[in-house]
């Protein structure tokens, strides 16, 4: 049985444009983690303070990609800041993603939650 995706999760997942780059200056950026591969799913998040840019890395389906790529893209937009609080519903909903993966929500939460604003 195959998934079907909506628009974003397969555009996000196939045009990825905040995926960590080797080129970030590590000195200056906050990281977090959260999840394991064993589970499934783990995120990587490494904000770019002076860019204001959200990298990440994931391991896990389309799903937790679309969720990192969403994120990152609103933090890029300064539409949400460290520090504030995810509203997972809504990403749920925009992901259009069933509630048997909401762990990879929560896991993706527990990432942004560790990343400490300065």
């Amino acid at each position: 049985m195959s998934m079907q995706y909506n628009t974003f999760v397969s555009e996000a997942f196939s045009n990825p444009r905040h995926l960590f780059d080797e080129q970030v200056e590590l000195s200056r950026t906050e990281q977090s983690s959260a999840g394991a591969r064993e589970q499934g799913v783990w995120f990587k998040l490494i904000f770019d303070q002076p860019n204001h840019r959200l990298y990440y890395k994931v391991y896990g389906n389309p799903y937790a990609i679309a969720a990192a790529e969403y994120l990152a893209r609103e933090v890029s937009a300064k539409s949400i800041e460290i520090g504030q609080k995810l509203d997972l519903e809504n990403l749920r909903e925009l992901l259009d993603m069933p509630y048997p993966y909401l762990h990879i929500l929560l896991s993706l939460e527990d990432a942004w939650n560790a990343l400490q604003p300065q």
